[in-house]
């Protein structure tokens, strides 16, 4: 009894012990999971932060490369960029061609034994110097038109745009192709000279067109440019599909005449410029409650009153591009004349005191003068001749020759002109 009592509690352990060996085997193997798991994250981990310090290198060279001003070489494979602390990282980087206009880079990151090497092509470097320049094409080169809901007119010559809530979209567009290739846009305006607007409110916005169009010359037959329902008078679309649903811009609805509206349209201008985007344009939207507005187009009469996009930009290294042209600076010269005698100052247009050697800052900044004298103090015992006012204002200013150029140096944004005034008669001769 006792050995058949033993017998049947071997059997009754035996299958404890064989579950207890499973869940053994079975913690064993979670165990070895989460460690392979652990190291894996880790190594993930590592790699993730060794390639974040290769993105800085690269930035870092690009940096270093965008300051020498298209001169000397930039940081090679046997001079190269470093940071050995970069977070608990490092990185190294440098120009793979140390050179040259467009050149490629290469950087290196590791982090805790774990390396990445990242490259960069087609870096262009480019010009210090920022350049200016003002779009305001005529009707030869204007590209601007408005399409009305479910016409089928176009209006490609006509000498406004006009908008309304929902059922006159105006669209225009910009040739950009006398910027170099690689030129960099810092700022982009876009600016529509408003004529009338009638009683609304909301906004306007500015959206990026995803879908090429033609102008026109809104003729009927044949029919050549853009309406409702076709992109160029054939070619069908439905206004839904022509353009991106996220505004560029956005200004206040503003009834009333005569004024500027003005457009960012940065971001827009070098998506255009670096080949991110096709360049389709721009359609302007307003919101329900805007009322209706008349725009200049580029056929109208008045030439200032045209669309334009004033750019800001960076030339890359050795190219040149378009600017706007300074206005000429006139050089200031006293000539000899048989005139009563005279006594000289400097002044600006608007200037109405007789003090000797006076400025006048432009109308929004107050009178300054360039001499703290009194009048009394330059006032000589006698007038001095016609033929000595010149050295009289260089002797008191301290100046050369009287040019513009020479004032403006000394005082900036200064404008003023050199005046010899009669003592006797009240004539006042400007002398250039």
């Amino acid at each position: 009894m006792n050995a058949q009592l033993r017998r049947a509690a071997g059997f009754t352990l035996l299958p404890v012990i064989l579950v207890m060996t499973l869940i053994a085997a079975v913690a064993y193997l979670l165990n070895r999971d989460n460690g392979i798991n652990a190291a894996m994250v880790a190594s993930q981990g590592d790699q993730d932060r060794a390639r974040y310090a290769a993105e800085a290198g690269l930035q870092a060279v690009n940096a270093d490369i965008q300051t020498r001003n298209c001169s000397g070489t930039y940081p090679s494979i046997l001079s190269q960029k470093t940071n050995s602390n970069f977070g608990g990282a490092s990185y190294a980087a440098y120009a793979i061609i140390p050179w040259g206009n467009v050149t490629s880079l290469s950087s290196t990151g590791t982090y805790n034994g774990t390396s990445v090497t990242l490259t960069r092509s087609n870096v262009i470097a480019y010009q210090l110097a920022p350049q200016s320049y003002t779009l305001q094409p005529d009707a030869a080169g204007g590209i601007d038109t408005y399409i009305e809901i479910n016409k089928t007119w176009n209006d490609g010559k006509g000498a406004v745009l006009w908008a309304g809530s929902n059922y006159d979209i105006p669209m225009l567009k910009f040739d950009l192709s006398m910027f170099p290739a690689g030129s960099l846009p810092l700022a982009a305006t876009l600016s529509l000279f408003q004529l009338s607007g009638s009683n609304g409110s909301g906004t306007k916005s500015i959206h990026r067109m995803t879908a090429n169009w033609v102008e026109g010359t809104g003729t009927m037959n044949p029919k050549d440019g853009a309406t409702w329902f076709t992109s160029d008078g054939s070619a069908l679309w439905t206004f839904a599909s022509i353009y991106h649903l996220a505004a560029l811009a956005s200004v206040p609805y503003i009834a009333g005449s005569s004024f500027w509206e003005t457009y960012d349209v940065t971001d827009l201008a070098a998506a255009w410029m670096t080949g991110r985007y096709a360049n389709f344009g721009v359609l302007l939207m307003m919101s329900p409650a805007a009322g209706a507005i008349k725009y200049a187009s580029s056929d109208a009469n008045t030439a200032a009153s045209w669309p334009k996009l004033d750019f800001s930009y960076l030339l890359p290294c050795g190219a040149t591009g378009p600017t706007n042209t300074p206005p000429p600076q006139r050089r200031l010269r006293l000539r000899r004349s048989r005139m009563p005698p005279l006594m000289c100052w400097l002044a600006g247009p608007q200037a109405r005191t007789s003090s000797l050697l006076q400025v006048r800052m432009p109308a929004a900044n107050p009178v300054r003068r360039l001499f703290a004298l009194t009048p009394a103090a330059y006032r000589p015992a006698r007038p001095y001749p016609r033929r000595n006012c010149a050295s009289i204002c260089r002797q008191r200013s301290g100046m050369g020759p009287m040019t513009m150029e020479s004032i403006a140096s000394r005082r900036a944004g200064l404008k003023a002109r050199l005046v010899c005034q009669s003592l006797t008669t009240p004539v006042r001769r400007w002398l250039h």
